[in-house]
């Protein structure tokens, strides 16, 4: 199956946590397994889009430049708020996710969309207009992710082995 992964940055990829701090953006450290897993997705199909609260005025370069220094797949690849959402706040910010994901479903037929993020108010108004969600806040929820997501994973290992086992 190919998904389109529509991923948080603040606290889902890196480990800046719920309170936002702009002066640690560009050395916040990603979250352990957040990386290889979103690769994997990516190499069997599915396609990744970066959906941050961050905002593109003060942010893009910095954004875009870390996703490619961590080796995050399409760096390039963020939606950030924008100011036609209204000043940020916490309704504009729903509003604004909601609104984004809607786009990015009509923009990507044939992937099923799944948003993973790591408030819950976030995912409990995606959910609401039914987007398929599920929740970041710590390195083994991606590792539980893969698990629930990655049907053809076992397989790939099961090939990786008996390959390996034949060099011997």
């Amino acid at each position: 199956m190919k998904y389109l992964l529509i991923i948080d940055v603040d606290g889902t990829i890196n480990l800046m946590g719920q309170k936002f701090d702009i002066t640690k953006v560009p050395t916040i450290p990603p979250m352990e397994n957040a990386r290889e897993i979103l690769e994997k997705f990516k190499q069997s199909g599915s396609k990744i889009v970066y959906l941050t609260g961050r905002s593109e005025k003060d942010l893009k370069i910095v954004t875009a430049n870390w996703l490619h220094e961590h080796g995050f797949p399409d760096p390039e690849s963020i939606v950030f708020f924008q100011p036609r959402h209204g000043p940020w706040t916490w309704k504009s910010y729903l509003a604004f996710k909601q609104m984004e994901v809607d786009e990015l479903r009509r923009q990507n037929p044939g992937f099923v969309p799944v948003v993973v993020d790591d408030s819950e108010d976030i995912l409990a108004c995606l959910q609401k207009i039914g987007v398929e969600v599920f929740k970041v806040r710590q390195p083994d929820d991606w590792l539980e992710f893969q698990q629930k997501y990655m049907h053809g994973a076992p397989v790939a290992q099961l090939d990786d082995f008996l390959g390996s086992s034949s060099n011997r």
